[in-house]
Formats: structure tokens, sequence, C-alpha cells
């Protein structure tokens, strides 16, 4: 024993959560000061797929899961935000169509 305390695994802890509340106050900021188009709508989806990576990457250990289930949660990840992204500008352009009748 030497003595010494390693503060490593701490840090990046604290580093990553002060990330997530960097994004959540972007996120709050975006969806009160501009008007909530497509644009917007998306880049606030994709940060708050970015937040759920986080909690599960860091938070939940999934960086020390096995890697079936690392690539399944990025996967799942990836693949419903893309369709949530895909659906607020598909449901825009749906709008306009109906606007142009």
């Amino acid at each position: 024993m030497t003595g010494h305390i390693t503060t490593r695994p701490y840090t990046r802890t604290l580093v990553v959560w002060v990330g997530l509340m960097a994004v959540t106050i972007l996120s709050w900021y975006w969806a009160d000061t501009h008007d909530l188009s497509s644009l917007v709508n998306s880049g606030i989806i994709l940060l708050a797929f970015i937040k759920v990576y986080l909690v599960g990457h860091y938070f939940m250990e999934l960086r020390n899961a096995p890697p079936l289930l690392r690539v399944t949660f990025t996967a799942w990840c990836v693949v419903i935000c893309a369709a949530l992204i895909t659906e607020v500008f598909g449901g825009d352009t749906m709008a306009i169509r109906e606007e142009a009748r």
C-alpha cells in the first residue's frame, strides 16, 4: 500500500456529468430561443440520444458489458434516433402538402 489515491474514475464520471448538463442546457436554449422548426427539433432529438448513449455507456456500465450488448445498445440508439428524426422531417412534408391543396 502506497497510500496513493487514484481519482481517475471519478474524473471521467465528472467530465461526463458536466457534458450531460451542458447538452441539457443547450437543448433548453434551442427549444426556448428558436422556432421549433424541423432542424431545431432534429437537433434536440440528436442531443437527447447523445445523452441516452452517455448515460448507458458511463452510468449503466455498458462500456464494460459484453460486445453484443454494447453493439445492440448503440444500434438501438442510432436506429431510434434516425427514425424519430425521419418522422420529424416526414411530418413537415405532409403538412406542406396539405397546405398546398
